[in-house]
């Protein structure tokens, strides 16, 4: 009877545990059910389409005077398009570079204005943030984005709704080259080109408000990075084509690669 009981209370226990872990707040301030949802219900965008031998390219936090011209021009050596995630005072103070981006077919999105931890923020300063940034978008190229990208990738309830709110759509990446590219940007550059797969979201960095050379690895290692995945037979699209939303900020320069419409 004891050995019964043991095993109910076990069984109990055990079943609380896997309630509470999909109830449970992880690291990015979602709860696993809240993910589900909103990620099925194509409010929080990961990756793209996977039947095509296609990928997205995004840069963060410029644009930076320090690398946004040299990131562009090795995008330009290749004829690809990617996406750029904005920050308002970055764009406030280097208007030319966001004017360049567009001019050169890329499309912009939303990375709030001062890149703050936006998961710590009430919903009216996660508000500001966000119209501020679109404010400096729209003065400088006179467009509207669509796309959002919260800092850091930390979500909560409160973003995502406020964000899809205001017409956005929230997206994150499949694969990343991050700041550990600064020890080792080679092994990194090596585990894009080998892992990154159709219809991913790769997240790379234009711009930084540190004052170390940080950058420099997406630099060193973005010309090999694209060959590599060309020699894969990978293409370029922006985010807004890779998930077949309408076009978000961008010119009509033909430098794309994708046959996505």
């Amino acid at each position: 009877m004891v050995k019964k009981s043991l095993t109910i209370c076990s069984f109990s226990f055990a079943m609380l545990m896997l309630i509470g872990a999909v109830f449970a707040v992880p690291w990015n301030g979602l709860s696993y059910l809240q993910l589900w949802r909103d990620v099925r219900s194509g409010k929080v965008i990961y990756s793209g389409n996977r039947s095509e031998k296609v990928v997205a390219l995004t840069f963060d936090d410029g644009p930076d005077p320090r690398y946004t011209p040299r990131v562009l021009d090795i995008l330009k050596s290749h004829k690809v398009r990617a996406t750029f995630f904005v920050c308002g005072k970055m764009v406030q103070s280097h208007p030319e570079l966001l004017k360049r981006i567009v001019r050169e077919g890329h499309a912009i999105g939303n990375h709030t204005e001062t890149h703050p931890h936006l998961e710590k923020d009430s919903i009216s300063e996660i508000t500001k943030e966000i119209d501020t940034c679109q404010s400096a978008i729209e003065k400088v190229v006179g467009e509207r984005s669509n796309l959002f990208r919260c800092p850091r990738g930390y979500l909560n309830g409160k973003i995502v709704h406020t964000a899809i709110s205001r017409g956005y759509k929230v997206i994150q990446w499949s694969i990343a080259f991050d700041r550990v590219a600064e020890k080792n940007s080679h092994k990194l550059g090596d585990r894009i080109v080998n892992n990154t797969k159709p219809g991913d979201i790769i997240l790379m960095h234009d711009g930084s408000t540190s004052k170390t050379d940080e950058r420099s690895p997406t630099l060193r290692e973005l010309n090999r990075i694209l060959t590599g995945l060309e020699k894969r037979g990978m293409q370029f699209a922006t985010v807004s084509e890779i998930i077949r939303e309408p076009k978000s900020v961008a010119s009509t320069t033909p430098h794309r690669t994708s046959s996505m419409n």
